[in-house]
């Protein structure tokens, strides 16, 4: 499984949900990284019927959240080279 990550700038989140869904790989997880504000229209998209084939594997991630998301990752991985945790290292 792999991860793809699109960042909403606009206030066309529509277009993400359409990009995704036409890759609808079985294997990818996809996440819309976007200003909390458009919380709301990825919600209405996300129940759309049109992208219902994407719609379990589709998240949403707050921009402002991102960098924490990047520095508790950062700790992780350091924390597992410590530990001796090979499967849980990173070359990050």
């Amino acid at each position: 499984i792999y991860k793809l990550f699109e960042i909403v700038l606009t206030t066309d989140i529509r277009t993400s949900f359409t990009n995704f869904s036409e890759l609808s790989d079985p294997n990818a997880d996809f996440f819309i990284v976007a200003d909390s504000g458009m919380k709301q229209k990825f919600d209405k998209f996300r129940q759309n019927r049109a992208f219902s084939i994407i719609r379990e594997r589709t998240r949403f991630i707050d921009i402002n959240e991102l960098n924490k998301l990047y520095e508790s990752t950062k700790r992780w991985v350091e924390h597992a080279k410590i530990l001796n945790l090979p499967q849980l290292q990173s070359t990050m």
